[in-house]
Order: C-alpha cells, then structure tokens, then sequence
C-alpha cells in the first residue's frame, strides 16, 4: 500500500513540473514573439483603486481581438462583458460610488486601433463577463444576439437576458421586470438554457426548478414573437421525476 501512495505521489510531482515548465515555455516563446500577455482586470481593479468596468475596458483597448466580435450591418463590434464591484478597498480609500451592478458594453471599431463605445446595458446584471456572456445568432437571421447567461449573487440561480440589434441598436427582447430603481430579467431559476425545441430555426427560452419534496420538475418556456420582437411565455409545464 505505502509503495502505491509513494508512486501515486512522485507521479503527481512529475506532472506538476512538466506543467509548469510547459507554461514557463509558452511565455518564454512568447516573450521572443514580442506577444503581451493579457493582465488580470481584477488585478488592474485592485492596483487602480477602480471599477471591474473600468478594468476591462483598459484590457479591451490593449487586447481586442481576445474579446467576442463579429461583423453586424458593415460594423465591426466588440463586446466586454464585467461584474459588479471593484478592486481591493474600491469604497473605503478611494470613495467613488460601487459599481452596483456588471454588464455588457458594444464597443464599435472605428479605425485601426480606435474604437468608440456604442452602446451598454442598463439591467441589472451580476456577471457579464468572459463565458457569461457571447455573441450568438439564435435566430437564424444572419445576425448576432447578445446573451447572457448569469448566476445570480452567490446562489445557483441562472437567468438569461438576450439584446438583439434593432433599429441600429441593441435592445432587450426577454422580460424584465421593474424592483426599486433596477430592471432584473424575469427569466431566473435553477436551470435555463436555449433550445429549439418546435425545430422552426429559432431558440425557445426554458427556465426550469425543480421541487425535490413533491418529486417535480416545473418549466417556463419562452417562446419569440415575431410580429413584437419580444420574448413572452408560450407554455408551463410540470411533470413528475423520478
């Protein structure tokens, strides 16, 4: 049994070096190929005294091609993502208003290394930053959705929010609804996620929970107008699990 441990150890050890000289490497390489390496916006935050926002936006402009893009109506567009908060003591030393809430910005390139912010979220939203949010046609048109997918505050609560361009711009096409001075998504649950699920080309919306006492899994789905542009419910369902 010791000889089993003390293998499984010094196997262990082995692939910690290899990896961290494999890393080491990958820098060394790219330090000779003149690259940068994109920093830490939490770091940047914490340095600045500033805002997560704040922070991605200065790693955008230095790095833009590592952030979602695509092409929409000749535009070449960007998205940054951010979480709420900022940098280490971000209110009691420097004490400029906390960032409540993160988001999603549209910055538009306008030249070579110029880009002009197009537009920017204004719901309530705890992480939109990096896999929280992407660029996706959910619709089959040829054109990109914003998506956001969100865990909100520490729980394990999932909500979806999804901007489509319209009239040159983004706008929200989910429910959302009005709490305080704030405008959160309707669409929260245990589980949401996006699928076709009428196989007509366009993502349905499912929201679902499940209660483990009764033994049921209750749904909400989503379903695209498109005479409004607009999410609104199409369907609930409760069935039982095992």
């Amino acid at each position: 049994m010791k000889k089993i441990i003390i293998t499984s150890i010094a196997l262990i050890i082995i692939a910690i070096f290899l990896f961290v000289g494999i890393a080491q490497r990958r820098e060394e390489n790219a330090a000779r190929n003149g690259e940068k390496k994109m920093p830490y916006y939490g770091a940047i935050a914490d340095g600045k005294h500033i805002s997560y926002r704040d922070a991605l936006i200065e790693v955008f402009h230095d790095f833009p091609d590592k952030f979602p893009h695509t092409m929409i109506d000749g535009k070449a567009l960007y998205l940054v993502g951010y979480p709420e908060g900022g940098g280490e003591y971000y209110i009691r030393k420097v004490g400029i208003p906390y960032q409540d809430w993160g988001g999603v910005i549209v910055f538009e390139q306008a030249g070579k290394d110029t880009f002009n912010l197009l537009w920017e979220s204004n719901e309530a939203i705890t992480r939109g930053n990096g896999d929280y949010s992407r660029f996706q046609d959910i619709n089959n048109d040829g054109i990109d959705e914003i998506i956001i997918t969100d865990i909100t505050g520490t729980s394990s609560t999932t909500s979806i929010l999804i901007y489509m361009w319209q009239d040159n711009t983004f706008k929200i096409v989910t429910p959302t609804e009005k709490i305080g001075k704030n405008t959160f998504t309707s669409i929260a649950a245990d589980s949401a996620y996006l699928k076709d699920l009428d196989n007509d080309k366009i993502d349905e919306i499912i929201d679902e929970y499940r209660d483990d006492e009764k033994k049921i899994l209750h749904q909400r789905i989503y379903k695209f107008n498109k005479e409004t542009g607009l999410y609104s419910l199409w369907k609930q369902t409760a069935e039982p699990v095992k």
